[in-house]
């Protein structure tokens, strides 16, 4: 539903996909280095390592939906959209850059310490590069987007180019591979297919039939990639990943009907008191993002299941430190709107 100028059930999934990527980030060292694949501990965090990898598509898909709900200039885009992501990040880079400084052998490796991930940023922060590219296209995806046909012949485009021909490189021919290449199609590639796909998604009209179905659908397309990845991960090891990434067909497959499956259960009337948390919950989402891999060597010596507890409680600190910025003056630049 629509709360003045916030959907509450998009705010809702915004926090669900800030705890699965802290999830994700929190098992993948032991998911991929500190366990032997056939352990049944290995299993067990394979399982909801599968589910966090849908963190990002889920968040990429919200973004579509809160940016599409109006047009937007070009300069909105520039003056407020983009300051929005890239003061936080700002922020948190020099943040760690100062925490690497700590241990220069001059000042000059000091300051250079100090600028380089502001301007290079972290293993992470690749989503906050994405997201800015998404936001710098939209004056110009608005364009057709509010055509019903228009978008799904963009989303057509994208799912095939995104999705289904990069498999041909399976084949094994390099020919084909090249051959796909020479098309250039970059405009529909990429995360734009969730970013555009949550709008359209959101403008359905969806009943409980269509519901139901899209569970069936996520708990089979699920059974068959932990199947896959456990009689698989002996010759595969981390390539494994490749059965549920983001541009996978069971990885688009996941995150589609999840979203939906979650829009339907939660897009209904809440209290102002509960709005009010959620809002309030959700803006913290980019801070979350951004923070929490300083904190991650705090779970360092944590190991097997154990690890689920660890992944809980970074995200709890992190959720913490910026709860405590959004009780300051602060909160105008470094929380997301």
């Amino acid at each position: 539903m629509k709360d003045g100028k916030r959907i509450v059930w998009i705010d809702v999934i915004k926090i669900l996909a800030a705890f699965l990527i802290v999830m994700q980030h929190s098992l993948a060292i032991e998911w991929t280095e500190r366990m032997a694949m056939n352990d049944i501990q290995w299993k067990i965090i394979n399982f909801v390592f599968v589910a966090s990898r849908m963190g990002v598509p889920l968040f990429f898909m919200c973004s579509g939906v809160t940016m599409f709900r109006r047009k937007h200039s070009i300069k909105e885009i520039f003056s407020k959209s983009l300051p929005h992501i890239l003061v936080p990040y700002a922020f948190w880079m020099l943040i760690y850059g100062i925490i690497d400084a700590a241990d220069a052998s001059s000042f000059r490796v000091a300051v250079n310490a100090v600028i380089k991930p502001i301007i290079f940023g972290r293993y992470h922060t690749w989503f906050i590069a994405t997201l800015i590219g998404l936001y710098i296209i939209t004056p110009l995806i608005q364009e057709f987007i509010y055509d019903r046909k228009l978008l799904g012949y963009f989303l057509t485009l994208s799912v095939l180019f995104t999705v289904l021909l990069p498999y041909a490189n399976r084949i094994g021919d390099d020919r084909i591979v090249t051959t796909l290449n020479d098309f250039n199609m970059h405009f529909v590639v990429g995360y734009v297919i969730y970013f555009l796909i949550g709008y359209y998604i959101s403008n359905l009209d969806l009943g409980r039939i269509s519901t139901i179905l899209c569970g069936i659908v996520f708990i089979v397309a699920y059974i068959v990639c932990q199947v896959l990845c456990v009689n698989n991960v002996a010759a595969l090891g981390q390539d494994i990943q490749n059965y549920f990434s983001a541009f996978s067909i069971i990885g688009i497959v996941l995150s589609v009907s999840f979203f939906i499956i979650i829009m339907s259960i939660i897009n209904k009337e809440y209290t102002e008191g509960t709005k009010k948390v959620i809002l309030g919950w959700a803006k913290l989402g980019i801070g979350i993002y951004l923070v929490h891999p300083l904190l991650l060597p705090l779970i360092a010596n944590i190991h097997g299941s154990y690890r689920f507890a660890g992944g809980l409680a970074v995200y709890i600190i992190a959720l913490t430190i910026n709860h405590i910025i959004s009780v300051t003056p602060l909160k105008k630049i470094l929380l997301s709107r």
